[in-house]
């Protein structure tokens, strides 16, 4: 698995912090560090470095609720028949993730005139890129990426009597919706965690 080109912190800042030689951490560091990045984002409902993002939505609403935010621009928001929305017939409440139309979303149509969705076409996050992203972002990567690193299976363990067994989960963090996150990890991410409306 490659690093992501928006990684929270670099495989060399994850060695550092997590005590390893100079290459130690090699192709499984990298992994750790592309998970932890997702669990991270998972964490906090919301993207880091900022990237674009396509979703779909019905139209026939004041506004449109996007899965990404804080929003930074939005690039489209047209039809499968081709109709777009002129950026001036609505507003972008960027943190909250919110388009708002000054009357109504228009019903989007299908090139048979029949009723689809808006394909909107967004840039979301928080940081221009990746050298943009604070030290207490990189630790909280390097923390999660940590516990995986000193424990693989993640402190599952396994019973077995006979040919039956039974494998459970391992302990020591916050549980979430995004997995296990360490505890001192989720006391970080924390305060960049969005509330979804």
């Amino acid at each position: 698995m490659a690093l992501l080109t928006y990684a929270l912190c670099t495989v060399a800042e994850a060695e550092v912090g997590l005590g390893l030689s100079t290459g130690e951490g090699g192709s499984r560091l990298e992994a750790l560090v592309t998970s932890a990045t997702i669990l991270a984002e998972t964490y906090c409902r919301a993207p880091f470095v900022i990237r674009s993002f396509t979703e779909l939505h019905p139209g026939w609403s004041k506004r449109i609720y996007l899965k990404h935010a804080p929003v930074t621009s939005v690039t489209s928001i047209v039809d499968p028949a081709l109709n777009t929305v002129p950026s001036t017939d609505y507003i972008i409440l960027g943190h909250m993730g919110v388009l708002e139309h000054f009357g109504r979303f228009p019903i989007p149509q299908n090139s048979q005139g029949q009723r689809a969705y808006w394909t909107v076409t967004f840039d979301a996050g928080l940081f221009a890129n990746t050298a943009a992203v604070g030290a207490d972002l990189k630790e909280a990567c390097w923390r999660i990426a940590g516990k995986a690193w000193e424990s693989p299976s993640g402190g599952a363990q396994s019973v077995g009597v006979g040919s039956l067994s039974v494998s459970y989960g391992g302990s020591g963090g916050a549980q979430t919706s995004g997995g296990n996150m360490p505890a001192d990890a989720a006391l970080i991410l924390d305060g960049y965690r969005r509330n979804i409306l």
